[in-house]
């Protein structure tokens, strides 16, 4: 016999270790079993989608969001991505997505955490002036930082399309992007230079 649901609470949260993630089943109540990086992610989204079960309606949300909040929403939009078979968007670029955007809320400017500053607060100047440099900072390589701006950039984009704010300002900002091709034939020097005839 089934267990009676009465509380976000009898939806079963539980680390997986093979995953590195807390698995939440929404099964019981209709749902699918997804992944969430934290326990309170995981419980924060159970009581939202008993909610929804149990009233029939969707919890309003009246708070902007946060990146964090921001990361969240567009990382559970690229799992149902995935799982889409005529979607061209597969397992590799979804992990390297969510790692390159874990990287980036972890990111603290100024003695601030980038994750708890609200996403309709960034503006050109910021993404230029403080993101951007401290982006590079963090990373070993100039690429990296052009990988984790990428991803940070399309977080947004998915932002400004849920109306949480009006324009990209990752895709405005003046930012000096690394020359790829010149970084590649660099390394082929260095390599070459290694090789004794």
């Amino acid at each position: 016999m089934s267990k009676k649901i009465t509380s976000h609470k009898n939806l079963s949260i539980r680390w997986r270790k093979d995953r590195n993630c807390f698995l939440l089943d929404l099964r019981p109540i209709g749902g699918e079993r997804q992944n969430f990086d934290t326990k309170a992610e995981a419980t924060q989204h159970a009581k939202e989608m008993f909610e929804i079960f149990e009233s029939g309606k969707p919890a309003t949300e009246i708070k902007p969001w946060t990146v964090e909040k921001g990361i969240e929403h567009y990382i559970a939009n690229a799992e149902r991505r995935v799982a889409d078979p005529d979607d061209n968007y597969g397992p590799c670029s979804f992990t390297n997505q969510r790692c390159h955007l874990n990287n980036c809320a972890k990111l603290t400017i100024d003695g601030l955490a980038l994750a708890k500053r609200n996403i309709a607060d960034l503006d050109v100047d910021f993404i230029e002036q403080e993101f951007w440099p401290a982006l590079k900072a963090d990373c070993n390589t100039s690429v990296t930082a052009l990988n984790r701006f990428g991803a940070f950039r399309q977080m947004i984009f998915y932002c400004v399309k849920r109306k949480q704010i009006s324009v990209n300002v990752c895709s405005i900002a003046d930012i000096k992007k690394p020359n790829r091709v010149d970084l590649w034939h660099n390394k082929v020097k260095k390599s070459m230079a290694k090789v004794n005839p």
